[in-house]
């Protein structure tokens, strides 16, 4: 009797703490579509969101998690085929404290280099001398 008490209470946890995963895990992801103030107000809170950024260079997929931003350069405009299929795909991981995200992140495919790591910072560094 003593045991499948024991095994009713470790199952009724494991059941609580499985469905607490499955809501934590389904919690939505903010899209602000192009909208910069959209996104700066939920990433300078440190809360998920997501936005396209789009100027006269292209396209780039910015998403944020906790205080970690992560662009993703999604299409170049007027440039070679190798320059394009060199940069398009790449990513660039961008840590900065709540409240303090750099406004330029979001107004600019090719901002963040000063305060991100990952190809895409690293090739865009490589090509200013080109711009």
């Amino acid at each position: 009797m003593e045991t499948q008490k024991r095994w009713m209470i470790i199952t009724a946890i494991l059941m609580i703490a499985l469905v607490g995963m499955t809501i934590w895990l389904s919690w939505p992801t903010t899209d602000c579509g192009t909208n910069a103030a959209c996104f700066e107000k939920k990433a300078n809170a440190c809360e998920e969101a997501s936005m396209t950024v789009i100027d006269d260079r292209g396209s780039a997929r910015i998403t944020e998690n906790g205080c970690v931003l992560r662009k993703r350069m999604i299409s170049i405009q007027n440039a070679t085929p190798r320059m394009a299929e060199y940069l398009e795909g790449s990513e660039m991981t961008c840590s900065y404290e709540a409240g303090l995200l750099p406004a330029s992140i979001t107004t600019s495919i090719t901002s963040g280099t000063d305060i991100c790591e990952g190809d895409l910072a690293d090739r865009l560094i490589e090509l200013r001398p080109y711009s």
